[in-house]
């Protein structure tokens, strides 16, 4: 992209084709991060200082757990259990 002259990219936010609520949020978030952590282009704040807008629309997304950690739970000597709760999440947008 850097041949095509862009070198500031601004990240518009994305809209949620999806039932799934606040997902375009997360979305953006994760597209910002991702953008600035390959430090291959400037993130700006405004459309009017990029050379490029990035904008799109989240039309699906799935999630699942993707491993667990193992907890106890309830009072100790008196109701002890143990409860798998989800340390991760795979995602597919």
């Amino acid at each position: 992209m850097r041949e095509l002259g862009v070198q500031k990219i601004y990240v518009s936010g994305f809209r949620n084709l999806t039932f799934r609520p606040g997902i375009e949020h997360m979305f953006t978030s994760a597209m910002i991060r991702e953008i600035g952590r390959a430090k291959a282009f400037e993130l700006v704040n405004s459309e009017r200082d990029a050379d490029a807008v990035l904008s799109g629309s989240v039309t699906s997304a799935d999630s699942s757990p993707g491993s667990s950690k193992e907890f106890d739970v309830g009072v100790v000597g008196v109701d002890q259990r143990k409860m798998n709760v989800a340390a991760e999440y795979t995602a597919s947008v």
